[in-house]
């Protein structure tokens, strides 16, 4: 699938929704990319996701490592286009069931990253039917 060709943990979760853990991809970028790089790929994320409170990857690297993240998601989603013709949303979070709830704030077709300083702010603002 056009997800399993980009990351090695992909959780099917219905017939329309998968959890792609990216944790090794941003590991590996973090390490052995060149740092000017990264910084790109840092842009990159950014510029693709809108944010419940804006990343801060300069003072965070939890945010920065989000940032990243962020970027493979993107290139996630690009590759799905490509090879399916399909648009999907993504979230993108310390854990899957903030991403989950992320992916449904900017459909369809964008990206959600939701940093640490995020969560209280997001689960807030959320209707009690969204956290299932």
């Amino acid at each position: 699938s056009a997800l399993a060709d980009r990351c090695e943990h992909v959780e099917r979760a219905s017939i329309d929704e998968a959890y792609v853990d990216v944790t090794r991809e941003v590991d590996a970028a973090v390490a052995t990319a060149d740092a000017a790089v990264v910084d790109e790929m840092v842009r990159d994320g950014i510029r693709a996701s809108g944010a419940v409170v804006p990343l801060t990857p300069s003072t965070s690297e939890h945010d920065r490592r989000l940032a990243v993240g962020a970027h493979v998601c993107a290139e996630i989603r690009a590759a799905v286009f490509e090879r399916t013709g399909f648009t999907m949303s993504g979230g993108v979070a310390h854990n899957k069931m903030l991403a989950k709830l992320a992916s449904a704030r900017n459909k369809p077709n964008k990206q959600t990253a939701v940093s640490a300083r995020a969560v209280t702010e997001m689960m807030e603002s959320l209707p009690m039917r969204s956290i299932k």
